[in-house]
């Protein structure tokens, strides 16, 4: 159970507070999906830490990261036309480039060129991969971005997808290294997935016993279910701080990616999504079939993936009847929509004082710790994990396995299922 204090520094995110400045300061953000924006399209308004941006793809396939507020008198830039490398405000017509450099201002007339190039422009380094395109928001020079074992692959290979949630980014996280409510919440979604036998041992066994591997990237967890015959089934959740979760996948799927970015301190997005190492895994028209058990009877949609149907008041548009009829969960929109429903539903931020944690929750009391560690990192003046110089997590991939009876149960699970890649 976390102190009132505690849930506050690991929940607020915007302004000045420790954990917005931990992930503004060392880490590259997830901010949108690459299909959310064309050449010349739509600019995209954009909510980080509290903070409003608006990103663009020029007409040479550039993405520019920009403050929404127009530096000539605020207008919003979200308005602007995006036209000819550049978003010219319709306001009084200021245009501003990809890099940040206001190159045409018609409300004034004196030596134009110089006063233009004195007027400063919030712009932020932007890296594309993956599906997604990431923000670099710190006051330092951009590090490398520090590769993932999907953002290295084509894009054919990834299918990816985000939804707008209406609480807390640590809502995110702990639901997405929590394996235990896989068996409960998504029981109609596993019971489908009937070919993907793994998998339905998380049926069997409701109350995981976890070990967990502190990182230089964050955490593994391995939950550990035993079986009827002897055997166990490890299921392990791969945590690189302080957003990104991998767990385990199926078929021709490595693993399943969660992305937490923290619009403010009461939504976030969740970026959803797999990769394949086999070419042509992701055709483009629509789910790939081996995701197809994901998507229930709602139609499908990559930007509002596990977005849910009604408010609070009408229970998120839960379905009684198919309850009756059999579904677990009653919300048959898709796999997705149960996590961000039950999220939602405790509010906009966790009063986690309140909590009463059980033995399948200790990876998500290791995480909590984790990120108060980073930010005593950074007070300390030291670099916290998933940050350091150099890094590359491009090897960091779950793994989903039976381990036989006869398995000497004295060594560390992390260790068999690291040898077993």
């Amino acid at each position: 159970m976390l102190t009132r204090e505690q849930n506050d520094v690991l929940t607020q995110v915007e302004g000045d507070a420790p954990m917005g400045s931990l992930m503004r300061e060392h880490y590259w953000i997830p901010a949108v999906l690459s299909s959310q924006i064309v050449e010349d399209g739509v600019p995209l308004r954009v909510r980080l830490l509290g903070r409003d941006f608006v990103a663009f793809r020029a007409t040479d396939g550039r993405v520019g990261f920009l403050d929404e507020r127009c530096p000539h008198r605020g207008t919003s830039l979200a308005l602007a036309r995006n036209e000819e490398c550049g978003l010219r405000c319709i306001f009084h017509g200021w245009k501003i480039d990809v890099s940040g450099k206001v190159v045409d201002v018609p409300t004034h007339s004196q030596n134009p060129e110089a006063f233009a190039a004195k007027v400063p422009v919030g712009h932020y380094p932007t890296h594309e991969g993956g599906g997604i395109i990431w923000v670099w928001l710190g006051t330092k020079e951009a590090p490398p971005f520090p590769e993932l074992p999907f953002t290295v692959i084509p894009a054919s290979q990834v299918w990816m997808t985000i939804t707008k949630c209406y609480c807390n980014w640590l809502q995110g996280v702990e639901a997405t290294i929590d394996s235990a409510h896989v068996g409960t919440l998504h029981m109609a979604y596993v019971n489908r997935d009937q070919a993907n036998v793994t998998m339905t041992h998380a049926l069997e066994a409701l109350a995981p016993r976890y070990e967990v591997e502190h990182t230089p990237y964050g955490l593994d967890a391995a939950a550990l279910r035993p079986l009827h015959d002897g055997s166990t089934y490890v299921r392990t959740t791969k945590y690189i701080m302080p957003f990104i979760s991998f767990t385990p996948g199926g078929y021709e799927v490595p693993a399943v990616i969660f992305i937490v970015s923290p619009i403010d301190d009461t939504h976030h997005n969740l970026f959803y999504g797999v990769w394949s190492n086999h070419p042509g895994f992701n055709s483009g028209q629509g789910v790939p079939e081996e995701m197809s058990t994901v998507v229930g009877n709602l139609p499908y949609d990559p930007h509002n993936f596990g977005g849910f149907t009604s408010d609070r008041e009408h229970n998120f548009g839960q379905d009684r009847e198919a309850m009756k009829n059999g579904h677990f969960s009653g919300f048959v929109g898709n796999l997705l929509q149960e996590d961000t429903v039950t999220q939602a539903s405790m509010g906009p931020i966790v009063d986690r004082t309140k909590d009463h944690l059980s033995s399948s929750d200790v990876a998500i009391i290791h995480a909590q710790r984790l990120l108060l560690e980073g930010i005593a990192d950074v007070a300390a003046g030291r670099t916290p994990r998933g940050a350091r110089p150099g890094m590359d997590h491009r090897d960091v991939v779950p793994v989903n396995l039976l381990r036989p009876a006869e398995t000497d149960d004295s060594s560390p699970v992390v260790d068999y299922y690291a040898s077993a890649k």
